[in-house]
């Protein structure tokens, strides 16, 4: 017989395992806070903390929690049949596919695909084989799909050089992605794939101007077709819908374009000049916040620093009570951490500024107390 070694650094509480959930954790050695209710930008835990939610799940409750209307929209949807972003990737894999098999002239010939490194496409093993993000794809690599490769993401602020311009930079990858349909063959390729503002893989990481438009070209010239992937996880479409009526009536995104300017302000005042923060950027209200070992070269923590982690648990406790979204693996797919900031869509300037003084906090104090990864 064996013996079970428990880690004697982590806490009782987080060794403790759930035995009465039906949820399946993504990891079972720790015990997660439970949310009770949720209202506009606030959640209750069943400890009685009340968060700010910074994150909205994913990044995608854009209008806060329990809105009637949405609420009423999802009831309505249940009884019809809906899918999630996962299976929205799947979809769009096969209905590339069935394109070219209906053209006239058929291409039978396309099978292939061409996505990118430290991208995130979904969960299912399709969507899973689409994303780049190399740490999710670990445990399941000996089932992923070998018809996709990948190539490199617009992702400036670690892979432009210094003396390049945007203009350079998106000439390089476009001969990038050029030099992979070549290697592929140019009539095997279905499509490119890519998400127009890398959200978990990356960080809010946004393309530089004119990239798209040249990899556009490059599909043009092979005859491939461009998937841009910004689903999420949408409940149902009607819940989406309503939520697009709401945000059109109460005009949220003049909100969000005025009031991003200052969330954008406010975070580069706070944190701009801290030594473990390399980067801030997004746009709107969605801001990710990537955080660095050496600023000046750019070195990422080591994953087992548990960097992202750490600062999201020490976010919920007082006296921040802030949700920010983790992210991992941000600069070669195993090392490197980012935050992301995606506040709801009918946040008050009053909420911004408390976000940005506690995400500053936040970060602050977590850095000045674990010096010792440095």
């Amino acid at each position: 017989m064996g013996s079970i070694v428990l880690d004697q650094h982590q806490p009782e509480q987080a060794m403790t395992l759930p035995d009465s959930s039906a949820v399946l954790y993504r990891n079972i050695h720790e015990e997660f806070p439970r949310v009770i209710r949720g209202e506009g930008s606030r959640l209750t835990l069943a400890d009685g903390r009340s968060i700010l939610d910074a994150a909205g799940g994913a990044a995608v409750s854009c209008i806060g929690h329990g809105n009637r209307r949405v609420k009423e929209a999802m009831i309505a949807q249940l009884e019809e049949v809906d899918e999630q972003g996962s299976e929205a990737m799947e979809a769009a894999m096969k209905l590339a596919r069935q394109f070219f098999l209906e053209k006239c002239p058929p291409e039978p010939s396309r099978t292939r695909f061409i996505a990118r490194k430290q991208s995130y496409h979904g969960t299912t093993l399709g969507a899973l084989s689409m994303g780049g993000h190399a740490s999710r794809r670990a445990k399941f690599e000996p089932m992923l799909l070998d018809n996709i490769s990948k190539v490199s993401p617009c992702f400036a602020y670690r892979h432009k050089g210094r003396q390049e311009s945007d203009k350079e930079y998106v000439s390089r990858l476009a001969d990038e992605l050029d030099a992979e349909f070549q290697k592929l063959g140019p009539g095997n390729v279905c499509a490119f794939v890519a998400e127009p503002i890398v959200g978990a893989a990356l960080g809010c990481v946004p393309a530089v101007p004119g990239y798209f438009q040249a990899m556009r070209a490059v599909c043009d010239k092979y005859g491939a077709l461009l998937i841009l992937d910004e689903v999420a996880h949408p409940l149902a479409c009607a819940a989406a819908l309503e939520v697009q009526r709401i945000i059109r009536k109460e005009d949220l995104i003049r909100n969000v374009a005025t009031l991003g300017n200052l969330l954008s302000t406010r975070l580069d005042e706070l944190l701009s000049e801290h030594p473990n923060v390399g980067d801030i950027r997004g746009r709107g209200f969605f801001w990710g916040i990537e955080l660095v070992a050496d600023k000046s070269t750019k070195r990422p923590f080591p994953a087992a620093a548990g960097v992202t982690s750490g600062i999201v648990e020490l976010g919920l406790k007082e006296p921040y009570c802030i949700a920010v979204y983790p992210g991992t693996g941000t600069a070669d797919g195993v090392a490197g951490d980012h935050i992301i900031v995606s506040p709801a869509y009918n946040t008050t300037a009053a909420e911004i500024e408390e976000i940005a003084s506690l995400v500053y906090r936040l970060i602050n104090d977590y850095f000045a107390s674990n010096m010792r990864y440095d």
